[in-house]
């Protein structure tokens, strides 16, 4: 649908929509408003809360997303692994996990957004993951959820861990310490 420098480029152009997003996370939206997010205490799949980033309009696609500190991970394989709930993601519409590798400038090093393995439908609670690798001349890990067309998704319980045969992976789970180049709220139980 999108290539990864267009999509790049308009999601940087777009992330001040993100006032809905759950704490920790931005809403980028294409054409902007036409998707909203946010925490609810509704439909959770462990814990209080999870996220839920829904269509309010036919528009492009709507992400859910946080941009990190790719020091952590450089030299390494990087797995984003969450739960994900759908609604009526149907006939053309699709979701799926974003993880993009970011350098300090120019175009991404690594994206994969699910696309040709695209979630639809409607659906409990499934575990999806993907994976990248990311280079020593990454900046940047961009993450999470992506949805094109119309329906709703929910994630919860998001880990993003560093993965590899050079030492063993350790799951970064949130760090509340107003860092926020680190993963924060994970799990969205932060309000």
């Amino acid at each position: 649908m999108l290539g990864a420098m267009k999509w790049f480029c308009l999601v940087l152009l777009s992330c001040a929509a993100g006032a809905e997003a759950p704490h920790g996370w931005q809403l980028s939206a294409t054409p902007s408003g036409a998707y909203a997010a946010n925490r609810t205490l509704e439909v959770v799949h462990q814990g209080v809360g999870s996220a839920s980033l829904r269509s309010l309009t036919p528009g492009e696609f709507g992400v859910l997303l946080q941009r990190v500190d790719a020091s952590p991970f450089r030299g390494r394989r990087v797995r984003l692994r969450s739960v994900v709930r759908s609604r009526g993601v149907d006939g053309s519409s699709w979701a799926g996990l974003l993880l993009r590798i970011d350098p300090r400038r120019g175009p991404s090093l690594g994206f994969d957004n699910m696309q040709e393995r695209p979630l639809r439908g409607t659906f409990d609670w499934r575990v999806v993951w993907s994976e990248l690798d990311v280079p020593a001349e990454a900046a940047a890990v961009t993450f999470g959820v992506l949805l094109c067309g119309s329906g709703q998704v929910w994630l919860d319980d998001v880990e993003l861990t560093a993965v590899g045969p050079s030492r063993p992976g350790g799951r970064l789970r949130q760090r509340l310490r107003g860092d926020e180049k680190k993963p924060t709220n994970l799990d969205f139980e932060t309000p």
